[in-house]
């Protein structure tokens, strides 16, 4: 089987298909479940919805690509981030 072909491609809206509730809960589970090296649990989550997940793509990320990123490719970059800040949310995945 051609592993390529088989790749699918979906574009994000900003509408959860479940409750935030739900969304916090699964994020909560996930972080206590995975694993950490000696069983540390130093896994951390920040779930950012709303306008938080607004600012983060439209001012955050965007104002710090904006100064590093050669100005001939920005626009692809522009692009690529139009598409992340059209999600219903950003979920950050730290190690503490």
């Amino acid at each position: 089987m051609n592993h390529a072909a088989a790749r699918g491609v979906y574009t994000l809206t900003d509408r959860l298909p479940i409750g935030e509730n739900e969304l916090v809960g699964i994020v909560e589970e996930t972080v206590v479940a995975t694993p950490s090296p000696f069983n540390m649990q130093s896994g951390r989550a920040v779930i950012l919805l709303g306008e938080q997940h607004k600012l983060l793509w439209d001012a955050i990320v965007y104002d710090t690509l904006k100064a590093i990123v050669p100005e001939d490719a920005f626009e692809t970059t522009v692009a690529k981030l139009s598409g992340f800040a059209a999600g219903a949310g950003t979920i950050l995945f730290l190690e503490d």
